[in-house]
């Protein structure tokens, strides 16, 4: 009843503003109208095309402001609900808890204390080079010495731009892959605490793939969220109906894929390999970082390791974690835009 009102009433106001401004101006100058009526006729038509055209874009704005408004809400909506989020605050102290200390299983010797992760991580440095060189690296450097030393990056350098990105990490076993992805996932999952500007991606999301093969082998079409949400499915409070879906829509996860290599089969691996390359491309607007040893990522390769449109190949780069000691190398390609 109401918006019938309002139709009803936006139509006598039309109508007034059509015949009642022109009427006056009649009466008041009707010596001027009758001398010159061609020009009074004119004035006249003009006026009401503009009240018709008013009328129209009256008509256009409603519509437009009742999109923009749903619109408007639905960010103001998401924006609170990831701030009062229960399941993501609940979320966050997951991973903290998950990786805060040191994996120490494998360690012959093992001391009464467990140092936390941040306590002794030492940062790998990523560096240009060919993903064929990492076969050739040990724990204490390069079997064969490369003629020159390239350039060395932190792999912040490599996340968290405009644009989402993807980053393969290779690299001998015990360089350090694992320990990286953990570090990245604790460290966006921690407080702030001031470090300076908030990140674009501030969700971490850490997989170990070996744990998952079995499930997208049997269902290639699972997709991310839904890995996401089995592997915190004893969470309380439970996830929000869609919520990881929704965070990854809006390009707010780092996702980590951990072990390529750890996925036993070869044929697996491949499989796993082309389920991550669907996701990255559904969810472009995140950033994805995935480790393996050399043999496993190079037996796997399918179309993880190129853009669908053929523009752009990996970049492959090496790494190491101090002066002296080379860990994973890494290739690294933009995530695909889709075409006009």
């Amino acid at each position: 009843m109401a918006g019938a009102g309002s139709t009803v009433l936006a139509r006598i106001g039309l109508v007034t503003l059509t015949m009642a401004p022109p009427g006056a101006l009649g009466v008041a100058y009707h010596s001027a109208v009758a001398r010159h009526p061609v020009l009074a006729a004119g004035l006249l038509a003009g006026y009401e095309l503009l009240v018709v055209l008013a009328g129209f874009a009256g008509k256009v704005f409603g519509e437009l402001q009742g999109r923009w408004v749903t619109r408007v809400a639905d960010v103001v909506d998401r924006w609170v609900q990831r701030r009062t989020s229960r399941f993501e605050q609940a979320y966050r102290r997951h991973v903290r808890s998950t990786h805060r200390f040191v994996d120490l299983k494998g360690l012959a010797t093992r001391g009464d204390y467990t140092p936390g992760l941040e306590e002794v991580f030492v940062d790998v440095r990523l560096a240009p080079g060919p993903v064929h060189t990492a076969e050739r690296e040990s724990l204490a450097g390069p079997v064969t010495a490369s003629a020159a030393v390239p350039v060395r990056q932190s792999i912040d350098e490599f996340l968290d731009q405009q644009e989402g990105s993807c980053l393969a990490v290779i690299g001998a076993p015990g360089t350090g892959k694992t320990t990286l992805l953990k570090h990245l996932a604790l460290r966006l999952a921690s407080p702030s605490r001031g470090r300076g500007r908030r990140p674009l991606r501030d969700l971490p999301v850490l997989l170990y793939l070996r744990d998952h093969a079995a499930a997208v082998t049997a269902d290639p079409a699972l997709t991310l969220p839904q890995i996401i949400a089995a592997s915190v499915a004893g969470l309380e409070p439970s996830e929000p109906a869609g919520w990881f879906e929704q965070q990854l829509k809006d390009g707010r996860c780092l996702v980590l894929l951990d072990g390529l290599d750890e996925v036993a089969r070869e044929e697996d691996r491949r499989h796993v390999s082309t389920w991550a390359e669907r996701q990255i491309e559904r969810y472009e607007r995140n950033d994805f970082v995935l480790t393996s040893r050399p043999h496993g990522y190079k037996t796997a390769q399918g179309r993880f390791s190129r853009r669908r449109d053929g523009e752009h190949r990996l970049g492959q780069v090496e790494a190491d974690d101090g002066p002296t000691t080379d860990g994973p190398s890494a290739a690294r390609r933009p995530v695909p835009r889709p075409g006009p």
